[in-house]
């Protein structure tokens, strides 16, 4: 493998030739640019055919952090699940290109991973918030079937109010609005619409560290490629995802469930499971 500079300008340059193209056999160069004297690109040069000898060669191509990961995801999407690469490429383009993703990828080291990973925990919620639905409101109305037969004005399970009175044609009450006598319903529905609204504008640490562990990946590769010098994002620190405990019955409710379901045809699936510990799929291939 030979070298060799030259001088174009103010600015020394250095060029070699490496292996041909894996797949077309076309002619492959590495350059070299920017040098102030011939010293400094020889010098420069003789350290990246060393780096090359070594498998550690890295291009001189300002890829940028955006494009490297979408090049990267459609190289090794026939490698892994679809829903893997759906979920990286979510990931991708939620939580890294629009911080880091102009930025080029020999820039990226272990603190700016860090930095991005404490924006997303305290910044990084993007998804669509549940909106509010527009509550229609209901009113009586004559509802009569293709045979004629009278049907109830509003049985529907969507509506927030219901009635099941077949009214006449000259009721008063078709078309005016439908007393609600359940309130509880509709408070429950803005109890939980209140919840909604005070999500947290951070992302969850699981799903930060998944960010991380695709990245990890996708640098692993980019360090093989010869995108990158080493996998930087060995130096960061993800997030520490707590452990969140299961709800679990006490003796007593336990004790009280078998008690009141002692009549049910399913009781003694019940206590098989209750004094088995058997999984799910397992108790459904018992009942069957």
């Amino acid at each position: 493998m030979k070298g060799r500079v030259y001088k174009r300008g103010e600015s020394w340059y250095y060029r070699f030739d490496i292996e041909p193209d894996p797949l077309t056999g076309k002619r492959r160069q590495v350059n070299g640019s920017g040098y102030r004297t011939e010293r400094e690109a020889w010098k420069e040069c003789r350290a990246a055919m060393a780096d090359h000898e070594r498998g550690r060669l890295v291009s001189s191509s300002r890829r940028k952090v955006g494009d490297a990961l979408n090049e990267w995801l459609t190289r090794i999407e026939h490698s892994i699940k679809p829903s893997m690469v759906q979920n990286w490429r979510n990931y991708a383009a939620y939580y890294v290109v629009p911080y880091i993703g102009q930025r080029d990828v020999q820039e990226i080291n272990g603190a700016v991973c860090d930095a991005l990973y404490a924006k997303l925990l305290a910044e990084g919620r993007v998804k669509a918030r549940p909106k509010k639905r527009l509550r229609m409101q209901a009113v009586h109305t004559r509802r009569i079937a293709p045979d004629g037969r009278e049907m109830p004005c509003r049985p529907y399970s969507y509506d927030t109010v219901r009635c099941y009175r077949k009214h006449a044609a000259n009721d008063p009450l078709i078309g005016k609005p439908i007393e609600s006598k359940k309130l509880g319903q509709r408070a429950a529905e803005d109890a939980r619409e209140a919840v909604q609204r005070k999500l947290s504008p951070g992302l969850e640490p699981k799903t930060v560290v998944n960010t991380h562990r695709m990245l990890h990946r996708a640098w692993a590769d980019f360090a093989v490629w010869g995108w990158a010098k080493r996998n930087v994002v060995s130096d960061a620190h993800p997030p520490r995802v707590p452990r969140k405990g299961r709800k679990v019955w006490t003796v007593a409710q336990l004790q009280t469930f078998l008690q009141r379901s002692r009549s049910d045809r399913f009781f003694a699936l019940w206590v098989l499971e209750a004094t088995s510990g058997m999984r799910r799929c397992e108790l459904g291939g018992r009942a069957a």
